[in-house]
């Protein structure tokens, strides 16, 4: 069978197609799958199942990662109004012209504003998302929906969720909260404990806290008061004024909030977010084009398929060009099975089954 891995692997280099339709059946799944796999279960049944299946991996350290991640999706959902209808969507597309049908998973189909979205779930250690709008991937989906005639989506819902925990501000020993730029605590958590530590003062306009810092720069024994009036953003300022819900600033404690607020604003401008979501649509000619460059790479997959299953993978590589790059080390899945077998002509297709791993013939595939 065919799904979109295999194709785009048929489409580059045939080394790495024939290594998967060998390799791929005994591959250890590495950490990132599993958590991965975890997530959508997550999504799909709920955060306990996914919690199991980080039990059974033995990840039982990532159960707060993925409780976090897992409510931070949920918030966004929630208030975005995205309804889930159908998880875990599978199509098996046959064709009169080729042997191999075309697979795959959505997964999930949602609702949003009034219209019908495929829906895509993803985790990474940092978001990137130009690479969206002309997606392969996303575009198989929607071809897959626009050629059996289901759904009939508007478009994709890319979501990324970032790999971290949700932090909480720093608070130093001295009660402040800490300005350090490395602190890992997001835009909105930091502000609101700044407002609930710090009080109307944080929200005040520049004209306004401009005045009160005036008041500031006093010698130790001298002290003002001021009542803050959060409906008028008024400073009542009077040095026989009662403290009433309001607190005694000194030069310090101004200072500290200046840095404060100057650390939100860098916060608001300079925060790497911990979740994305982009809309992405294919028009017709998009999906045509992707038909096109489907058939081709099905036609090579067969036959790969053909060469493989006839000759054995040993043979099968020997009749592939093998022409070795930097970019192989970089980004081949692959990588430590091809060098093993470029550096052991002698291997027979019987040394290459699940014992291949077991033996070291691979040590850094885990």
């Amino acid at each position: 069978m065919a799904s979109f891995s295999s194709i785009t692997r048929c489409s580059g280099c045939k080394r790495k197609a024939l290594l998967a339709m060998h390799f791929r059946k005994f591959k250890r799944p590495t950490e990132p799958l599993q958590f991965g796999k975890a997530y959508h279960k997550a999504m799909e049944e709920g955060i306990s199942s996914g919690i199991d299946d980080l039990k059974e991996y033995g990840m039982e350290d990532k159960k707060e990662l993925l409780i976090d991640m897992y409510a931070r999706i949920q918030k966004f959902m929630l208030d975005n109004e995205i309804k889930i209808l159908e998880h875990e969507v599978e199509f098996d597309i046959e064709f009169d012209e080729f042997k191999e049908h075309f697979v795959g998973f959505i997964d999930a189909v949602v609702e949003w504003k009034g219209e019908i979205w495929l829906a895509e779930f993803k985790t990474a250690r940092s978001i990137s998302v130009e690479h969206v709008p002309i997606d392969s991937q996303i575009t198989s989906y929607l071809w897959a929906c626009d050629y059996t005639g289901e759904y009939k989506p508007k478009g994709v819902l890319y979501m990324v969720n970032k790999k971290s925990r949700t932090k909480d501000p720093i608070i130093l020993k001295s009660g402040y909260l800490s300005v350090s730029k490395t602190q890992g605590c997001s835009y909105e958590r930091y502000k609101y404990e700044a407002e609930r530590m710090y009080g109307p003062i944080i929200n005040m306009s520049e004209k306004t806290f401009e005045s009160i810092k005036k008041y500031a720069h006093l010698n130790e024994e001298d002290e003002v008061y001021f009542i803050s009036y959060p409906d008028t953003d008024d400073i009542t300022h009077d040095e026989n004024f009662k403290k009433f819900d309001s607190e005694k600033v000194v030069d310090a404690y101004i200072k500290r909030i200046v840095k404060v607020k100057a650390f939100i604003e860098w916060l608001k401008e300079n925060e790497s977010p911990q979740f994305v979501c982009v809309a992405t649509f294919r028009t017709r000619e998009e999906l045509n084009s992707f038909e096109t460059m489907l058939f081709q790479n099905i036609a090579k997959q067969e036959s790969l398929t053909d060469k493989y299953n006839k000759d054995g993978i040993v043979k099968a590589l020997q009749t592939t060009t093998c022409f070795p790059h930097k970019m192989c080390f970089d980004t081949c899945d692959y990588k430590e099975e091809c060098l093993y077998l470029m550096q052991h002509k002698d291997v027979e297709d019987e040394d290459l089954d699940e014992s291949f791993y077991d033996r070291g013939g691979d040590e850094s595939i885990d």
